[in-house]
């Protein structure tokens, strides 16, 4: 099978969203010493696309500004301080990222496999594109930084929006309290074996019920088209900080698959690594209140 074939692209897109979907649903069930060992893969992900861009800039930068034989370039290219500082990010991301995942239900996961599928086949069309332009090298992470990101991420943050509101809907809570609703959502979602995962999945419960009740109440009496659409545009946030960080998971592993190619072919180490050194480390050291 050829290696740049869109089936070769989905298997790592699929194994991607599986992981998030296992996680999603062990997050209420683990104590809090077992979370940590879940967001690490998560945060891996992510990790890989963030500090690929992160290290791609930085030697972009390096590369136009010094000379060949500097020491200058031969100590800050590998960037291992800058992929460590990346890990505590990815981590906190990471947990935002399941807590966003937790609650979704049989459409959104549906959804999300079939993005998965259509980002598979862009990746193709659209480095083609750019190989017209770019050097060969750095077509992938060209397309990864922006390309690719923009379009899964305006693809999937209208349909999340549309499918959360003008399919699925919610109940009829106009005739409540604001207080009321974010309670009650608040207790519904917040059952979990970790206080501290069961406090956030109760505050983005609390946050969505009380999006779609502003939705209900606020939004339709705003006289303005402009206020109406700022108001929706501010409900999508949600809905576009769960689009991006899923985005960056997909395109982490896509990335994933392009570093070790490039290994294989006796690329330099560093970032370029499957797992680098650098995000092992900085794990371990963050791991140890928990050994």
């Amino acid at each position: 099978m050829n290696a740049d074939s869109p089936l070769r692209r989905l298997l790592p897109l699929a194994l991607a969203a599986g992981l998030l979907y296992v996680a999603s649903l062990a997050v209420t069930r683990l104590p809090c010493w077992a979370l940590f060992a879940l967001l690490v893969p998560v945060a891996w992900l992510l990790w890989a696309y963030w500090a690929g861009n992160a290290l791609f800039a930085r030697r972009l930068w390096l590369t136009g500004v010094t000379r060949p034989p500097s020491a200058l370039r031969r100590w800050l290219v590998r960037g291992w301080l800058l992929q460590a500082l990346a890990t505590v990010p990815a981590l906190v991301f990471a947990a935002v990222l399941l807590a966003l995942a937790a609650p979704l239900g049989p459409e959104h996961w549906f959804l999300l496999a079939l993005d998965a599928l259509l980002l598979s086949l862009a990746v193709g069309p659209v480095q083609r594109w750019l190989g017209r332009e770019v050097q060969a090298d750095k077509v992938g992470t060209v397309a990864r930084r922006w390309p690719l990101l923009l379009l899964n991420l305006a693809l999937l943050g209208v349909t999340l929006l549309v499918l959360d509101f003008a399919v699925l809907g919610g109940p009829d809570t106009r005739g409540q309290a604001w207080h009321f609703v974010a309670e009650a959502a608040f207790r519904n979602a917040s059952a979990a074996a970790c206080p501290v995962a069961g406090w956030g999945l109760g505050a983005l419960a609390a946050v969505d019920a009380l999006a779609w009740h502003a939705s209900l109440l606020v939004i339709p009496s705003l006289p303005e088209p402009v206020l109406r659409l700022t108001a929706w545009g501010l409900i999508l946030l949600q809905a576009g900080v769960f689009a991006w960080l899923f985005t960056s998971l997909l395109l982490g592993a896509l990335a994933l698959v392009e570093q070790r190619r490039a290994a294989t072919a006796g690329a330099v180490p560093g970032v370029n690594a499957t797992v680098s050194t650098a995000f092992i480390y900085t794990i371990l050291v963050l791991a140890l209140p928990y050994l």
